[in-house]
């Protein structure tokens, strides 16, 4: 079974937990979308033949892209690949999330979003550098829920575990509620090195 990742790797901010790359700056977006064609296309022989299973958009953040940034992707996967594609995810951050753009979305292949939330407490999100509230990803999951994304299956690569608890009754869905761990090379972990943590 084949699976393809597509990495964006822009951010609107740096949250301080996190040790991947990524970008700030806009400037090379659509720069970047060109490029990511041009290599689908040169790799089309990659895999043979072999049927695409699995798509997962990751990042960085990549709900900073428009519909059409993501359209002319799907067009260029679906035009190159053999594909009979079974699951299209998409990372995404909860600010980025507005109702006209969940709306678009479901327009486009996507039927599993990974939401960012990492943590139902406000105090945690300003810590951390997060630019939504918990309100906020309430509301989005509830829109998502709406439009009949069905599956969100992750809330978050560092989520506080003692902070979900307040929500349990809206939030059916599988969650993953991982320790919090500071890697090395993160904001977080420098600005806090008195604080005792696994750092992997």
């Amino acid at each position: 079974m084949a699976g393809l990742y597509v990495h964006i790797p822009f951010c609107a901010s740096r949250c301080f937990y996190c040790d991947f790359y990524s970008s700030t700056s806009l400037r090379w977006k659509a720069d970047y979308i060109d490029a990511l064609r041009r290599e689908l296309i040169l790799r089309r022989e990659y895999l043979k033949n072999e049927p695409i299973r699995t798509v997962y958009f990751g990042g960085g953040t990549p709900s900073l892209l428009s519909a059409d940034d993501f359209k002319s992707v799907f067009d260029t996967i679906y035009d190159n690949f053999k594909c009979e594609v079974e699951e299209v995810t998409m990372e995404a951050n909860p600010e980025d999330m507005a109702s006209r753009y969940i709306k678009e979305l479901r327009t486009l292949p996507f039927d599993r979003i990974s939401l960012g939330v990492q943590s139902f407490h406000d105090s945690d999100l300003r810590m951390i550098n997060r630019r939504h509230s918990a309100q906020r990803a309430i509301d989005v999951v509830r829109n998502l829920q709406d439009e009949e994304f069905e599956n969100i299956k992750h809330i978050g690569k560092t989520v506080f575990a003692y902070s979900v608890y307040p929500f349990t009754d809206i939030f059916f869905f599988c969650m993953n509620i991982p320790v919090v761990v500071l890697h090395r090379g993160s904001a977080a972990s420098l600005e806090n090195r008195n604080v005792r943590l696994w750092l992997y």
